[in-house]
């Protein structure tokens, strides 16, 4: 089943943005630059007293305030409890800058505030700027509802998460006494978005925002990401796009025959599916989807600063993977790094089929691994799209993902009721 969280967790997200990979390698003089101009950037904001740095960090806390439920109905009074973390400055100052990051389409991640690394940290401590980390409705233990049924999921979008926004602003700055607080919204891939949003829609509230990878234009058919994939692997080497086309075009071939599809099966160590009499095309194209998944991330997450990612999962070693041996059998070996990676055994199976994933995706508890990828798919059929496709021939992946897939297996399938709105364009929000 994990495999089928991977899936909806990557499925929209072409940046994979985490607390371990929000900076590349800095050297001294590279953060020195770094903190000076960002330092410099923010100089508009008045801090109190000498704002150098201070050797005790501050105390991280959580805590949580009450939520309207519907902004948008002034009949529905329910309310719920929204959770935040802070790390409050000691010397903040009523009318001086304040960090927020926002959470997106996952739990809210304590890292964000302790993990000193980050530049944006060092910088709130150098202007005595205390940091709050915000999480999203109907993420981690953000629940407005009983359950994620389909009834409760519709006060599940990018507009009420603004507005919890700004109510939460103000809640702050009313706990705090902050007269005039110059708020910096941060955030990345769809928070980076609300964190655009937030800013546009009340200025007064967000005085600056920093919208890292944020995909601002929703698209149905987001073809985009495979040929922007493909220009990556070219700057690299040519000769391994090319060992990427042969592989997926054998792939396709071996997926139209019995034979073909045990073969598949006993190499890259999937479920049954593939074998059984009564093999669907969604299952065929699930095992596609799963497979440009493993390659994908690791392009996402070539070179950044953590671990594994660094040193092992680069661009450069599945380049040099695939043309020293342009076996399929080198592709699963690229799989397994990624598993090993996710602290899984690298030859644990791969769970492709359709009707598991249905039934994983189904479960309307909280406290289950299908609760918050039930939630993102949910917002992704309802809002987004941003389907990753390949339908070219000659696209790096083979025509292997048309959208029509992507449409019938995550956003209408008689499990779940999902209808797809076919709403794409944000714009909406700021009328």
């Amino acid at each position: 089943m994990l495999q089928q969280a991977l899936i909806i967790i990557i499925i929209t997200r072409f940046y994979q943005w985490r607390v371990e990979a929000s900076q590349r390698l800095l050297n001294d003089k590279d953060k020195t630059a770094l903190t000076s101009l960002s330092f410099n950037k923010l100089s508009i904001f008045k801090t109190s007293g000498d704002a150098k740095f201070r050797p005790s960090p501050p105390e991280i806390g959580r805590s949580s305030f009450k939520q309207k439920l519907d902004h948008f109905n002034t009949k529905n009074g329910q309310t719920w409890r929204q959770y935040y973390m802070h790390r409050k400055s000691p010397y903040q100052n009523p009318d001086g800058p304040v960090f927020l990051m926002i959470g997106g389409e996952d739990q809210a991640d304590r890292a964000w505030l302790t993990n000193y690394n980050l530049p944006y940290l060092q910088l709130a401590d150098q202007i005595n700027a205390s940091t709050y980390m915000l999480e999203h409705r109907f993420y981690g233990a953000s629940r407005p509802t009983k359950n994620t049924s389909l009834q409760n999921l519709k006060y599940l979008n990018a507009k009420q998460a603004i507005e919890d926004i700004h109510h939460f602003v103000q809640e702050i700055n009313q706990r705090e006494g902050l007269s005039n607080p110059k708020w910096i919204a941060f955030g990345g891939s769809y928070s980076g978005s609300l964190a655009a949003w937030i800013r546009q829609k009340y200025p007064q509230d967000i005085r600056a925002s920093v919208a890292s990878s944020a995909p601002l234009q929703a698209k149905l058919n987001f073809q985009e990401f495979e040929e922007q994939i493909k220009k990556i692997i070219e700057k690299k080497d040519e000769k391994c796009v090319a060992v990427i086309q042969k592989l997926f075009q054998k792939m396709r071939e071996m997926s139209e025959t019995n034979e073909g599809r045990k073969d598949l099966v006993r190499i890259f160590r999937l479920d049954k599916s593939l074998n059984q009499p009564s093999v669907s095309q969604k299952d065929i194209a699930n095992f596609f989807l799963v497979i440009t998944n493993y390659i994908s991330f690791i392009i996402m997450h070539s070179g950044i600063n953590v671990k594994g990612h660094r040193d092992l999962l680069t661009l450069d070693t599945m380049c040099k993977k695939l043309t020293n041996s342009p076996l399929l059998e080198s592709i699963r070996g690229l799989i397994s790094m990624v598993m090993i990676s996710q602290g899984k055994l690298p030859q644990s199976a791969l769970d492709i089929g359709y009707k598991s994933f249905v039934d994983f995706m189904r479960d309307e508890r909280w406290n289950t691994a299908s609760s918050q990828p039930r939630a993102w798919l949910y917002q992704n059929c309802n809002e987004f799209g941003h389907f990753r496709t390949s339908e070219k021939p000659d696209g790096l992946f083979g025509g292997t993902l048309p959208l029509k897939y992507d449409l019938q297996t995550f956003c209408i399938y008689k499990y779940i009721y999902i209808l797809i709105i076919l709403k794409f364009s944000l714009i909406y929000i700021y009328e």
